[in-house]
């Protein structure tokens, strides 16, 4: 598997570009792939996905988009 975060996000498996959501979705990715070998707290997600204004329950929402990459 690669990833390719400068210029469009992709991430290949085999040569094959994979599927990856939607736009908040794409950026847990690459919030993550910017901190590989890291650990990522969910009140950094959270806060680069939402800054001011977040759902009633982010923390679903961010494993939501976790577990669907």
């Amino acid at each position: 598997m690669h990833v390719r975060i400068l210029g469009s996000l992709e991430v290949t498996r085999g040569g094959l570009p994979l599927a990856l959501g939607g736009t908040k979705q794409l950026a847990v990715l690459a919030m993550l792939a910017l901190r590989v070998n890291r650990m990522v707290s969910m009140d950094f997600l959270v806060d680069g996905l939402w800054e001011s204004a977040p759902p009633t329950d982010p923390t679903n929402v961010v494993q939501v988009y976790l577990s669907r990459l």
